[in-house]
C-alpha cells in the first residue's frame, strides 16, 4: 500500500507504481519489503522507512534497474514515474540482471 493510500489522501497511478515497485523487490530479493511485528509497525516503515535498496539484496541487479525501482518506491508520488508508460519506456532502455539468472540461484 503506498504512503498516500495509508495516510487517506487521493491516490492515482503513481501508488499502483508503489506497489509495482514493492512486488519488484519482493521477487528479485526474495524477502519482504519491509517487515514489522504488527500492522502499525509495518505501515510506519512504508510511510517513513528508508527505500531498501535491491542491490545489497542481490548482486546481479543492475543500477540503473535498482535507480528505477528506488524511483517507483519514492515515498512521495511527485518523486515516482508519472505514469506506467514513463516505467515501461525506463525498462525497455535498460538491463535488469548483470547476467542471466540461471535455476536454483540465489537473490542474495
Amino acid at each position: 500500500m503506498a504512503p498516500e493510500q495509508i495516510k487517506g489522501l487521493q491516490v492515482d497511478g503513481r501508488a499502483d507504481l508503489y506497489s509495482l515497485g514493492c512486488t519488484f523487490f519482493e521477487l528479485l530479493s526474495e524477502r519482504a519489503t519491509y517487515t514489522g511485528n504488527s500492522v502499525n509497525e509495518l505501515l510506519q516503515k512504508h510511510l517513513t522507512g528508508a527505500v531498501p535498496s535491491i542491490l545489497a539484496r542481490n548482486k546481479n541487479i543492475t543500477p540503473e534497474f535498482a535507480a528505477i525501482l528506488t524511483q517507483m518506491m519514492a515515498k512521495r508520488p511527485d518523486d515516482r514515474p508519472k505514469s506506467a508508460r514513463d516505467v515501461l519506456h525506463q525498462l525497455r532502455t535498460v538491463k535488469i540482471f548483470k547476467r542471466a539468472p540461471q535455476v536454483g540461484d540465489k537473490a542474495f
